[in-house]
């Protein structure tokens, strides 16, 4: 079975800045879905895996909805089983009538996953020979979520599990990240782990790795993201074979910019511009330090 996996498509999502900046930005989430999709058309795979964050907010318009819809449709004929999704945290909803992704599932265009108390007994499914653990966003609950879930997998088994989490420690501070020791539980109990919630492409272990983050597919959180690829993964449950796939999306620029004279800071600012070259399509992210 081919099985493609993605996370954190942030659809919808808005910056601040002048109107055409907000405008681009706005539609790059979508035109790097829309890429995905072109991608998956060529692959076929037999599953989609989305890891959480659809949206950007729980809250949508009209306009966020209908480009979202047409893309969804899209890709859902291009997968020749299921579209298997969870919610993340940024379109977590309490109430389940009021989730967009709930409209979504409801036009027979995907299915989705929120995590529950019994989790483990109702965030099922099963596909060929393949058991699929969606989990969704168990927040600060994740050790323990995680855990419960590890004692129930049966190792003769193909088992996948999807949760919005990433790795903690380093320097990702933000809460729901899981530690590499409840990671190690699944060690010979599942095939494929995929992540989401960390925006970078991530594997673990080193070695025969079986926890895997796809990373989003646009610029997010500019500043702070590690990688410049973005993309999604290939992975074969016959094979175990894996393969990251990078896709096209608008370029960042990380700079330091330092100033010597606070009072000749615009000219010097204009300056440090200049020499960049930028053509107005690049996303500049740039740290001010004085001299």
């Amino acid at each position: 079975m081919k099985i493609v996996h993605c996370s954190d498509l942030h659809l919808g999502k808005r910056f601040s800045g002048n109107k055409d900046y907000v405008k681009k930005r706005y539609m790059d989430f979508f035109n790097a879905f829309a890429t995905f999709i072109d991608k998956v058309e060529e692959i076929k795979p037999d599953v989609c895996l989305i890891a959480g964050d659809i949206f950007d907010k729980k809250e949508i318009n009209p306009d966020i909805l209908s480009k979202t819809e047409y893309l969804f449709k899209k890709l859902k004929d291009n997968v020749k089983k299921d579209i298997i999704a969870i919610e993340g945290n940024h379109d977590n909803s309490r109430i389940l009538e009021e989730s967009w992704l709930e409209y979504l599932q409801e036009q027979n265009i995907l299915k989705v996953f929120y995590y529950n108390k019994d989790f483990e007994e109702k965030n099922y499914l099963k596909i060929d020979d393949i058991n699929f653990y969606p989990v969704g966003y168990p927040g600060f609950m994740i050790d323990e979520a995680l855990t419960k879930l590890s004692e129930k997998l049966n190792p003769q088994e193909k088992n996948i599990v999807v949760v919005h989490t990433g790795i903690s420690g380093s320097t990702d501070t933000l809460p729901g990240l899981v530690s590499t020791s409840i990671l190690d539980l699944f060690k010979d109990k599942t095939i494929y782990i995929a992540g989401g919630h960390i925006h970078s492409f991530t594997t673990y272990p080193k070695e025969k790795p079986y926890f895997f983050v796809s990373g989003s597919l646009e610029f997010s959180n500019i500043r702070n993201e590690k990688s410049d690829k973005k993309g999604f993964i290939l992975f074969d449950t016959d094979t175990l074979n894996y393969e990251f796939i990078e896709l096209e999306h608008r370029k960042r620029i990380k700079k330091d910019f330092s100033y010597s004279n606070f009072s000749n800071l615009e000219n010097e600012f204009e300056n440090f511009v200049k020499e960049l070259n930028l053509t107005g399509e690049e996303i500049l992210s740039y740290f001010c330090i004085s001299k």
